[in-house]
């Protein structure tokens, strides 16, 4: 694989050349870095990017604290009241642990 690949896997939206990867630090001085509007930028929308499952290929749809605290609301209820699957009460602790 080439340098250029590796940079371009980069979570950037406009990726840099080999030459200007290998010469930041001189672009750096000369423009004196990022402003905090850009890192502020580049943060969002690396952050509005769909994540993509490694081991599959597919989009992971990026849920919010609230979503992520009702599903396990809901895991919690269900490992509570199932009687076909076999919970162990530490493992339900540590999930009740998370809710809060």
């Amino acid at each position: 694989m080439e340098l250029q690949d590796l940079i371009n896997q980069l979570p950037f939206d406009d990726s840099m050349n080999v030459k200007e990867f290998l010469h930041i630090d001189d672009f750096f001085k000369k423009n004196e870095g990022l402003t905090d509007e850009e890192v502020i930028s580049m943060v969002k929308s690396n952050n509005n990017k769909p994540e993509t499952d490694p081991n599959k290929g597919e989009l992971l749809e990026i849920i919010s604290k609230r979503e992520a605290l009702g599903y396990l609301d809901d895991l919690v209820v269900f490992f509570e009241h199932s009687s076909d699957v076999s919970s162990d009460s530490t493992e339900l602790n540590l999930l009740k642990k998370l809710r809060h």
